[in-house]
């Protein structure tokens, strides 16, 4: 059985998405939620940083992919 994604819709600048497990958020969403600019995500897509799903012309990051880079230590990410 295939999991489904459910895309939410692009939100006002200024409000950061909350996310269930089963989702994914509009890459203008999903740079809110990691406190970094657009342009920013962009390119941490484009070199590989921040997985990602296309389609189409639409890009978005799964909720579960946001929750794993949030959930990280500082003691860790230091160590990287």
């Amino acid at each position: 059985m295939e999991t489904q994604l459910q895309v939410l819709p692009d939100l006002p600048r200024g409000e950061v998405p909350s996310a269930s497990k089963n989702a994914a958020l509009p890459c203008p969403g999903s740079d809110r939620a990691l406190g970094i600019s657009r342009s920013t995500a962009y390119e941490c897509i484009r070199t590989g940083e921040i997985p990602y799903l296309r389609f189409r012309r639409r890009i978005v990051i799964a909720a579960a992919v946001l929750d794993q880079m949030l959930s990280v230590p500082a003691s860790e990410e230091a160590s990287s």
